[in-house]
């Protein structure tokens, strides 16, 4: 006795679709597999990286990363870490030619210090003294009040001239920023080249 095994095959029409058209009067059924199958064959498996280039690949990357690191660290060593103080951002928005009384209500206090003082105004930023050169080039020196404050290791002083008239301002701090620890853009560069050459090599 000779028994028949059948195998089942998939169903080709079980993903078929149709469309039906009327063209001439007559109504045509057509198929759209045709279409699946040569959209299909436009999109081939995906094809895996070769180990070679991706071994390359994980070089270059790890490489950058350790690049971006050690430019994130020389920026961060040498960029300046001095902040503008609220004591420093007020006496640079001071008018000029506004009364001393005016300029204490601004900066919020009297002055912790007064003096006097004989000098020459280059800018309302910049005095000399009368043995400076150029000071005959700028009208010769005048009587000036000093009036400071001082809030921790920022200063402020307020510029009044004899008619009671602010004309200048200035400030500082008892710990200017030397220039070790100023940004220096040349030695970012030298120091990321540095690295890129032993990285290479």
């Amino acid at each position: 006795m000779i028994s028949a095994k059948h195998h089942s095959s998939p169903d080709p029409t079980a993903n078929l679709r149709f469309y039906v058209t009327k063209q001439h009067g007559w109504f045509n059924i057509n198929s759209v597999n045709a279409i699946n199958e040569a959209d299909e064959s436009c999109h081939g498996a995906p094809k895996l990286v070769h180990p070679k280039v991706k071994r390359y690949l994980v070089i270059f990357l790890s490489s950058l990363g350790c690049l971006l690191l050690v430019t994130l660290g020389i920026f961060i060593k040498y960029a300046p870490h001095n902040p503008v103080t609220e004591l420093e951002s007020i006496t640079a928005k001071i008018p000029l030619g506004i009364t001393a009384a005016e300029a204490d209500a601004l900066l919020g206090a009297p002055p912790d210090s007064v003096s006097q003082t004989r000098g020459t105004l280059l800018n309302s930023m910049t005095m000399v003294s009368p043995e400076n050169e150029l000071s005959a080039q700028h009208g010769g020196p005048q009587l000036y009040t000093l009036r400071t404050w001082n809030r921790g290791d920022r200063h402020a002083t307020i510029v009044v001239d004899q008619s009671d008239k602010v004309a200048g301002h200035w400030t500082w701090s008892d710990h200017p920023t030397s220039s070790k620890s100023q940004f220096n853009l040349n030695q970012v560069a030298q120091s990321i080249f540095n690295f890129w050459r032993y990285l290479t090599g």
